[in-house]
Order: structure tokens, then sequence, then C-alpha cells
């Protein structure tokens, strides 16, 4: 069944990812922390946020340079 793409629905939706996102880290960064200790598991944890956040960036800062060298370098006298 689908919903219509309004606005309203569009944040519940986002609301209930970002809850579910938050619960999943907490409860594998519990587990994680009875097994290996709370010192990795924080390392561990911090590096999986740091990546998730900054990977779109840096991708993005990485592949539009090349991208363009690459076409530059395809153009006819480049």
């Amino acid at each position: 069944m689908s919903r219509p793409a309004d606005p309203v629905h569009r944040d519940q939706d986002q609301a209930l990812a970002l809850t579910l996102a938050a619960l999943l880290l907490t409860g594998t960064s519990l587990l994680v922390s009875c097994w290996i200790g709370p010192v990795a598991t924080f390392t561990a944890t911090a590096v999986l946020v740091v990546t998730a956040y900054a990977a779109p960036g840096l991708v993005h800062r990485l592949v539009i340079p090349r991208a363009v060298r690459r076409l530059v370098r395809d153009l006819p006298g480049g």
C-alpha cells in the first residue's frame, strides 16, 4: 500500500528511520561492549559514525576532480 509523498509523511518516515538507526546503534554498542570492552566499542562506534558522516563529502571531493581531469584529458587538444 503506497502513501502519497507529502511532506508530513516524509518527515514521519525520516523520524522513524532516525529512531531505528539510533536504537540499532545503541543496541549494537551495548552488545559489542560486553564482548570486547567499552574502550574498543567506543572507538569502533565513533569511527563508524564519523565515517558515515564524512564519507559522502569525501567521495564528492575525490570523484568530481578526477572526472573533470578525465574529461579534460579526453577532449580534443587536451
